[in-house]
């Protein structure tokens, strides 16, 4: 994965991301976040100050700035 740090642990597979997203949809869920650690993100950054947040997302794809596609 591209991604380094606690960042990696937010990348899951499309299936179970599909299943979640279909399993949520049939429990009439208005919000679907699959994986426990994106969740644990989404519900941090309601009190985590965005300049914060903006560090976290920066200092995980610091490396890819340089490559080149």
């Amino acid at each position: 994965a591209c991604l380094k740090g606690p960042a990696r642990f937010t990348v899951l597979q499309p299936e179970k991301v599909a299943k979640n997203a279909i399993d949520g949809m049939l429990a009439k869920k208005r919000r679907i976040i699959p994986g426990l650690m994106n969740r644990i993100y989404f519900h941090a950054s309601t009190f985590i100050p965005e300049f914060i947040q903006q560090l976290f997302i920066e200092n995980a794809f610091s490396h890819v700035k340089n490559q080149k596609y």
